[in-house]
């Protein structure tokens, strides 16, 4: 919650695949992977 707060753009390019993407994406997070499929949207 911190670190979003600090974020003008909340945005999170993860290269290592350290987090979830459903859990950055409830935190308000723009969240992209390397090697990973994208999350389903939340607007479907």
């Amino acid at each position: 919650k911190r670190v979003r707060s600090l974020l003008k753009s909340p945005v999170m390019v993860d290269l290592r695949n350290v987090y979830n993407p459903k859990e950055m994406a409830a935190a308000g997070f723009a969240y992209s992977s390397i090697g990973r499929p994208a999350a389903p949207s939340q607007n479907v």
